[in-house]
């Protein structure tokens, strides 16, 4: 069974939503779509990039290609983090309704701020804590 089966048979928890389906109604985790993107990224490192392009950009920043590959990976699995705000749970009704009470409880205030700024302010803070950690 799929992806497209759990969900109408509810085995897969859709909470928070990243993409929404209007024509369908239908929800897309957040937590796949994120998981979906860092793979891609890294089959296009794979694939897309010569070795010796992968070996240029290793060596600038000073990492194993397999380091590298994991960073790119999870960078892009970040791009949409931004998705977890409340203002962008909001968006859509229907998607809204199956994040639960507990998950509304503690959204708070709204504020208005597009996913696009809130990925870029937690991808900033990740790294950070990510370059903290790791000297």
């Amino acid at each position: 069974m799929g992806v497209l089966e759990d969900v109408r048979y509810e085995g897969v928890d859709l909470r928070p939503w990243g993409k929404f389906d209007g024509a369908t109604r239908m929800v897309y985790s957040l937590l796949f779509h994120l998981i979906d993107v860092g793979a891609v990224a890294g089959v296009l490192w794979d694939r897309f990039l010569t070795p010796s392009q992968r070996e240029v950009i290793s060596a600038g920043l000073g990492m194993s290609q397999e380091r590298v590959r994991s960073l790119v990976s999870f960078l892009a699995a970040m791009h949409d983090i931004g998705k977890l705000i409340p203002y962008f749970q909001s968006l859509e009704s229907v998607a809204q309704m199956r994040l639960g009470e507990d998950l509304l409880a503690d959204a708070g205030c709204v504020v208005e701020v597009p996913h696009a700024r809130a990925s870029m302010h937690a991808g900033l803070r990740l790294l950070v804590e990510l370059d903290s950690s790791s000297g």
